[in-house]
């Protein structure tokens, strides 16, 4: 049915003022009052959403699994696990990585991926590529390959949402 057949019997003549009834009885339902600006507002949003913030929730799972890859190769390595000291080094590099490591592993535990937490990945592995101690990883080490995942990510993200 279109819009003005399902308002012709109750008199309503617009698709506008069809559109406002639902919207009414939808907040009625939902909301316990009739206020359609409600739903209107719900609905302008759904549609405004942020292309960038369509492409990380149609790709969440990937996301989710290489910055989990990510996380758990930097914080091996810069103070999560209390019984390896491979590298405890304490220089304003070091604090960069904590911290842009804390910032990663919040969004991830909350599951807040947004725009941003692509921008923190970012500055994470540009820190940890710029350490001396990854240097002298072995080239196999997982550490390389998860910020070649991080790398292949935001590439895509890049191409995805131009």
């Amino acid at each position: 049915m279109t819009a003005l057949e399902l308002g012709a019997p109750l008199g309503i003549r617009t698709r506008q003022g069809v559109r406002d009834r639902l919207d009414r009885l939808d907040a009625l339902l939902v909301h316990d009052r009739p206020d359609e600006q409600l739903t209107r507002e719900s609905r302008r949003s759904a549609r405004d959403r942020d292309a960038r913030q369509v492409w990380i929730d149609d790709n969440l799972d990937r996301i989710r699994a290489v910055l989990a890859g990510l996380v758990a190769q930097v914080g091996r390595l810069w103070g999560q696990a209390e019984d390896d000291s491979s590298c405890r080094s304490e220089g304003p590099l070091d604090e960069d990585i904590r911290e842009w490591l804390a910032e990663l592993t919040i969004d991830y535990r909350d599951n807040v991926i947004t725009p941003a937490t692509f921008a923190v990945a970012g500055l994470l592995i540009g820190c940890v590529r710029g350490h001396p101690h990854v240097a002298e990883l072995d080239r196999r080490h997982r550490l390389h390959s998860s910020m070649s995942g991080v790398d292949a990510l935001r590439s895509d993200f890049a191409a995805g949402t131009s």
